[in-house]
């Protein structure tokens, strides 16, 4: 197994962080080739959207389900999300907390990608590691630099 942890800091305040974050749709310009599918409605336990990538007829899609959904409210200024994949090709999980800190927010996502099926989980993590690493850091950093935006959706926040 291989878990890989990607943290950056922002100048914007949680809520904002979070709201973008939480706006899976737009993973897909955060990630090369991708398109996103989502169930309808806003995000909450059991929700779960798909990333389609790939060109053409040559795709795959990386199924996820929230599992834990865990948004800033009055009571929380950080939030907190993980989801499972459920799909044939990729096994695994990720994990997004959004902290507050002393100038904004504090992002740490931490992931683990693994090839189904079983036999292939021992190589493909150590192999996917670095990947996972680089995508998801230059894919953090696209989400953030929309965090700072005055019109962020706060998706799942508590009112």
């Amino acid at each position: 197994m291989s878990v890989v942890t990607v943290t950056r800091a922002s100048a914007s305040p949680p809520g904002q962080v979070w709201a973008a974050l939480t706006r899976f749709p737009a993973y897909g310009s955060a990630l090369p080739l991708t398109t996103v599918r989502t169930d309808p409605g806003r995000p909450r336990l059991g929700w779960s959207f798909t990333g389609l990538t790939g060109l053409g007829p040559l795709r795959f899609a990386d199924s996820m389900l929230l599992t834990a959904w865990e948004p800033p409210c009055s009571d929380r200024p950080g939030g907190r999300f993980r989801v499972v994949k459920t799909g044939r090709l990729l096994d695994g999980w990720a994990e997004a907390t959004v902290t507050p800190a002393a100038t904004g927010s504090l992002v740490t996502w931490t992931e683990e990608i693994l090839l189904r099926p079983w036999p292939f989980r021992r190589v493909s993590g150590p192999l996917l590691a670095p990947l996972t690493a680089r995508l998801f850091g230059r894919a953090l950093d696209r989400l953030l630099a929309d965090a700072g935006r005055a019109d962020a959706d706060p998706a799942g926040a508590a009112p």
